[in-house]
């Protein structure tokens, strides 16, 4: 029977990665990473008219 050597994450791990942007979270002990994604100018343009539509039914 094989024996494999799992890291698990602590709370101690998690203050030590960079603050880069990306959402480092642990769960059960397993580390996972979502990356920083910065909006398109499309979604940005889309955000921004729908503000503006709120803005003229105020």
């Amino acid at each position: 029977m094989s024996q494999t050597n799992q890291v698990r994450w602590t709370t101690a791990d998690l203050e030590l990665l960079p603050d880069n942007g990306n959402r480092y979270e642990i769960v059960d002990g397993e580390l996972f990473l979502t990356e920083l994604q910065l909006p398109t100018l499309v979604q940005q343009l889309n955000v921004l008219h729908h503000l503006t539509l709120m803005l003229t039914v105020l």
